[in-house]
């Protein structure tokens, strides 16, 4: 009966690959790539997230919203944990560059990233061009109206009305015809010429 008690109930037993481990750490294209991979979409994003508050001085009449196109093509390459951390870390930025109470971009940000995956899931069987184009429409929308009707304070609603046509309809074309398609191609590109992880 006590030779009974003194046995453990449950075991377990951890394995450990040293060949994997150092394979990974120690080779060039394991962990040192993806942090590479990790710094150079942060400053993709802090990129993406000054041209978005600068382009409105420097054009007016075309309203471009790269930020939103960036955590879009980050919502349909990179994983899920990491393009929604991607898209929060992006809406901080927008914030903070703009001198705006900082977390409403990171959510609007959050909300276009999951609508973004979303979109490209729906519209996988399609081919890449009728899902570029519904991805990149789908998630600039996400991002304008809720900023129209929910964020601009002040603004009468006639106003908001009258800005829809330029706001959200021609920003969601810019951005499903023009800037994702140009992301995905140049993020496609580069891809292929790397040479991947054996």
């Amino acid at each position: 009966m006590s030779e009974n008690m003194d046995s453990p109930l449950i075991t377990f037993s951890v394995n450990v690959n040293r060949d994997l481990l150092s394979g990974y750490y120690l080779s060039p294209n394991g962990f040192l790539r993806d942090i590479f991979s990790c710094i150079l979409d942060l400053c993709l994003c802090l990129t993406a997230a000054s041209l978005q508050n600068v382009l409105p001085e420097s054009f007016p009449e075309l309203p471009l919203f790269p930020a939103v196109c960036l955590t879009a093509m980050f919502a349909m390459r990179r994983s899920g944990l990491r393009a929604y951390i991607l898209a929060f870390t992006t809406g901080l930025l927008l914030d903070a560059g703009a001198f705006n109470p900082i977390g409403m971009s990171s959510l609007l940000c959050l909300f276009s990233a999951f609508l973004a995956r979303l979109a490209a899931g729906f519209t996988e069987r399609l081919g890449w061009l009728p899902q570029w184009v519904a991805v990149g429409f789908i998630s600039n929308a996400a991002w304008v109206l809720p900023r129209m009707f929910f964020c601009a304070k002040g603004m009468p609603f006639a106003v908001r009305i009258s800005l829809l046509p330029s706001q959200a309809l021609l920003s969601s074309v810019l951005a499903a015809f023009s800037i994702l398609p140009f992301l995905l191609s140049i993020h496609d590109l580069i891809s292929k010429a790397i040479p991947k992880r054996k």
